[in-house]
């Protein structure tokens, strides 16, 4: 008589013998990819990976969790998922979290660039490092790799410009229009960038203020010499509402260039005069006016010393008689102490 086999365990119950440890970090990983909507049985190494972000822990219990996925793989009959560097990282305790990126919206990019002033205090200073940031942000590059640029990574040729992340190398061809150009977006930025930089907040506001506004019959900026004087200044950092960088500039963070990338609307900057600068300064006071003494002779210098030594004359009176009164103090309080001792 022919026995029927059991019908299969469900997908992540297969009767795995398998140590408390193990059982419990596959039920983990089971429980986390039905919340999740992935496939424990066979798992994929992008699985795996992300199953490892998603529950952070120390370098020693992700890799039993990694062992305990490989061992239910391979009693399954199923390949291990391999062992990319990524969860490599993770093991060794140098994993990043991944920086998902959602294109942005057709036409998104070109609608901002447009409306985004170039000129005006301080819309025309946000107004570029916005251009510059929507256009980073077009690309394939992740938001982190573009928090961390610097403007030494941006180079100019004659076809456009070239963005050097690491290994990946976007490059930004010349646009129809000097409006949504993006090596001229770049370049904008980096010119009033490297200003604020080396110059007072004076300057910077007075340069960017007067600038010409940004039209189609504008010269294209990237097809001008762009000269690079600090390669290690971030190429996004943070500033201040009225535009100031730190005495060390800082890049803003990754989040900060998602919030950015992904606004429908261009920031309204308020409009502020540009500083007056330094109040002049004032002119020297007038020299106090000198006095002319008149010369004295002889005859007249001594009835002016003997005019004194008379007026002084009492002086020296009460001065003997303080020293006489002082001489008799003494040699009373000396007759005294004489006394005392004596009896």
């Amino acid at each position: 008589m022919t026995s029927t086999p059991p019908p299969p365990a469900p997908v992540g119950e297969q009767p795995v013998k398998m140590s408390p440890a193990y059982r419990a970090a596959w039920e983990l990983f089971v429980d986390w990819c039905t919340t999740t909507g992935h496939t424990p049985l066979p798992a994929g190494s992008s699985t795996v990976l992300a199953f490892l972000h998603d529950c952070p822990a120390a370098p020693a219990t992700q890799a039993l969790r990694v062992r305990a996925i490989t061992t239910a793989h391979t009693h399954a009959g199923h390949p291990a998922p391999p062992r990319t560097p990524e969860i490599l990282d993770v093991l060794r305790g140098r994993a990043r979290r991944p920086d998902p990126r959602i294109p942005l919206p057709p036409g998104h990019v070109d609608q901002l660039l447009t409306a985004l002033p170039i000129h005006g205090w301080t819309q025309g200073w946000f107004g570029r490092r916005d251009r510059a940031l929507l256009v980073l942000a077009d690309t394939a590059l992740t938001y982190r790799a573009i928090a961390e640029l610097t403007v030494g990574d941006i180079y100019f040729t004659p076809a456009g410009a070239s963005v050097h992340s690491g290994n990946d190398v976007v490059e930004l061809p010349v646009g129809t229009s000097p409006v949504r150009c993006r090596p001229c977006a770049l370049a904008l930025w980096i010119d009033a960038l490297q200003l604020a930089a080396t110059s007072a907040t004076v300057r910077v506001a007075r340069t960017v203020h007067r600038a010409a506004p940004l039209t189609a019959d504008s010269p294209h900026r990237c097809r001008q010499p762009v000269t690079i004087t600090d390669g290690a200044l971030p190429l996004l950092p943070a500033a201040n509402p009225w535009g100031q960088l730190d005495l060390q500039p800082a890049p803003i963070t990754r989040r900060t260039v998602s919030r950015l990338a992904r606004n429908d609307e261009p920031r309204n900057h308020r409009h502020h005069p540009p500083p007056a600068g330094e109040s002049p300064t004032p002119p020297p006071a007038a020299p106090p006016p000198r006095v002319r003494l008149e010369p004295l002779d002889s005859a007249r210098a001594a009835a002016v010393r003997n005019a004194t030594a008379a007026a002084l004359a009492p002086l020296t009176v009460v001065l003997d008689d303080l020293d006489a009164a002082a001489v008799e103090l003494e040699r009373k309080s000396v007759a005294l102490l004489k006394k005392f001792v004596g009896e």
